[in-house]
């Protein structure tokens, strides 16, 4: 092979291989800036918690919308990580609350849905899903489990309007609330 054409096909591998790590490390770049800007971390004691959605720790229903489960679990989901960064085993709850103060913030206490009528889904670290409806939960009490040093459980929580309410919803009705986690005794 020509000297000139083998200095000309090694120019032009450089530049395309230049050009492929400078995609490489741009796309990571642009990744990474991204789900950080939506992960809020948050300290609890011990433990880490991290949640992914842009909403942060509020979780709300805008639409009145009667669900079957099937469709609830396959609505939008709001995930949440604990991580214990201590060296000891921790406690910890995951609480579901209501947001007073965006309902002060927006005026619409007049038209919140009933809890009676909103079922949550959730699962940890993609176990099987549990359903239940928001009135049942004590206290606001989703979970409470032990996590070991170093661990980390992911939570994914959906909230929907259940098909089988008898409740007459109002059609401007919504909810707001709050994810909230606290390191147990």
């Amino acid at each position: 092979m020509n000297k000139y054409l083998l200095k000309y096909y090694l120019k032009r591998g450089i530049v395309i291989a230049f050009i492929l790590l400078f995609a490489i490390v741009a796309t990571r770049f642009i990744y990474d800036k991204f789900s950080k800007e939506n992960d809020q971390v948050t300290p609890v004691e011990n433990l880490e918690v991290t949640f992914h959605e842009k909403e942060k720790d509020k979780i709300s229903i805008t639409k009145v919308n009667p669900l079957t489960d099937a469709l609830g679990l396959s609505s939008k989901g709001y995930t949440i990580s604990i991580k214990n960064n201590s060296k000891m085993n921790l406690k910890y709850t995951v609480k579901i609350l209501d947001d007073k103060e965006e309902y002060d913030l927006d005026g619409c206490s007049d038209t919140k849905l009933p809890i009676e009528s909103i079922k949550l889904g959730y699962h940890k670290d993609k176990e099987h899903n549990n359903i239940v409806l928001l009135n049942e939960l004590e206290n606001g009490v989703l979970a409470t489990d032990i996590i070991e040093p170093g661990k980390t459980a992911d939570y994914t929580i959906r909230l929907w309007i259940d098909k089988d309410t008898n409740l007459n919803l109002d059609k401007d009705g919504h909810y707001h609330g709050l994810i909230k986690v606290e390191e147990s005794e």
